[in-house]
């Protein structure tokens, strides 16, 4: 999936549960974390609201069983997180259409 159609897919998200935090010592972090489902397909993100950290949760068909795992999502928060991604990645010769 490109990042504009992750970038998509995460504007158009249902939350269905915030899950909290029963350590004592980390009261202040109740609801910290969020697991969301699409609206338009399986998937299913884990947010932490406290510094924007993505994850989607991945099936690995190609292994035993098939186990599922949080997979780290890039994000781009400001013109030089995009500058750094285009830096790293190149630009691609035509964008790709919506």
């Amino acid at each position: 999936m490109g990042l504009t159609r992750a970038s998509l897919i995460a504007g158009m998200i249902t939350i269905v549960l915030a899950a909290t935090v029963t350590s004592v010592a980390a009261q202040d972090q109740i609801g910290r974390y969020q697991i969301i489902i699409s609206t338009i397909g399986d998937q299913t993100f884990l947010l932490d609201t406290t510094n924007g950290s993505v994850w989607q949760l991945v099936r690995f068909p190609e292994l035993k069983t098939e186990p599922m795992a949080w997979q780290s999502m890039l994000t781009i928060n400001s013109s030089a997180d995009y500058d750094a991604l285009t830096k790293r990645y190149g630009k691609a010769t035509e964008a790709p259409q919506q």
